[in-house]
């Protein structure tokens, strides 16, 4: 486990631990809450770690790692950017396809501006979501600030891998 894990399990208990000392009604409302998130979320894990696990041979490595492989530089970090933003659905669907990809050979600087792409720019999300509900002088404003953000996470990756 990662450090990060450590933390972020430890802040959970300290909560708990805290709100069961403070208030029990509120404790049990709090463990409610998560045992329901916790028995919706966890069978999609599961299943979509799986879909992701018995897609790793059918995705090529070769083309995976001709397009985005760590030795693509920062070819491959733009190139990582304009899939990333075409990558749909949430994180049940993105992180399993981002462990196909880095199980396929993609690079870790790559990886990071796929998934920043997915997460900044996320053209579903724009087309389904933001120009109908903010405009598309707002949704234009927030990509032209945010566009360079992918690419340049993934350079800022390459100065460290």
């Amino acid at each position: 486990m990662m450090a990060v894990d450590y933390i972020l399990g430890g802040a959970a208990i300290a909560s708990f631990g805290y709100t069961f000392a403070r208030d029990r009604q509120r404790f049990r409302q709090a463990s409610m809450i998560a045992a329901k998130g916790l028995a919706r979320l966890a069978p999609a894990v599961c299943l979509a770690i799986l879909a992701a696990a018995l897609l790793v041979p059918i995705i090529p490595s070769s083309l995976v790692g001709r397009w985005i492989g760590p030795e693509t530089g920062i070819v491959g970090v733009v190139i990582a950017s304009i899939v990333g933003a075409f990558i749909p659905g949430g994180p049940i669907v993105s992180f399993p396809l981002i462990l196909i990809f880095q199980s396929a050979g993609a690079g870790t600087a790559q990886l990071i501006a796929l998934l920043s792409a997915w997460s900044v720019v996320a053209v579903h999300r724009i087309v389904s979501f933001e120009v109908p509900l903010m405009g598309v002088p707002f949704t234009a404003r927030r990509l032209l600030a945010s566009l360079p953000l992918p690419v340049l996470s993934g350079l800022i990756a390459l100065l460290f891998v």
